[in-house]
């Protein structure tokens, strides 16, 4: 389980507009679809790829989409926002053929599990502070335990409201803050 990558399908529903505090990937299994991004109708569309907080919806039908949910500051966040231009809000695709070619995937027996394959094996772009990866290993190692941001300044030497003054590197503060402000560490 990767804890940055939510993926799975949807069958026969139509969503309401809606936001995500995530980057989506939505394309389709079987057939061409419409949907609605940022306020702009689309048909007969294969997927596209929307930033976070951008208004859309799908209109499904009896089609299966296949929806991934990337957390913005995983690295794998930051390799799909490098797809986008900054003025852009989506990537819309007309094909299975043209996802593959931007996301630089070759052969697909299940187009799901080869971006998801993909997008895990993405290693952040800079060497992280000592620190956040001991704070990565005890957390992968203790998950189950009740991690409070006390044990991390004991054990880590972390204190959590110091974040921003440990590293200018944002990818290390964005680790560190998912963990303490999305419920992976309770305060």
């Amino acid at each position: 389980m990767n804890p940055f990558i939510l993926a799975f399908n949807a069958r026969g529903i139509n969503a309401t507009v809606h936001k995500h505090s995530a980057f989506q990937i939505v394309f389709s299994n079987n057939n061409l679809f419409k949907s609605t991004l940022n306020n702009e109708f689309k048909e007969n569309i294969f997927g596209f790829i929307v930033k976070p907080n951008i208004s859309h919806f799908c209109e499904v039908g009896s089609n299966e989409l296949c929806i991934i949910n990337i957390e913005p500051y995983s690295p794998a966040g930051f390799f799909v926002n490098s797809l986008l231009d900054d003025y852009e809000n989506y990537i819309l695709f007309e094909s299975k053929k043209e996802l593959k070619n931007l996301l630089g995937i070759k052969k697909v027996n299940n187009l799901n599990f080869s971006i998801c394959e993909m997008l895990i094996k993405i290693q952040p772009a800079t060497k992280l502070d000592d620190r956040i990866n001991k704070t990565l290993v005890t957390i992968r190692k203790d998950y189950a335990q009740k991690l409070t941001p006390k044990f991390f300044q004991i054990v880590c030497f972390f204190h959590h409201q110091g974040f921003p003054h440990y590293s200018n590197n944002k990818q290390e503060v964005a680790y560190l803050n998912i963990f303490f402000g999305h419920g992976y560490v309770t305060p």
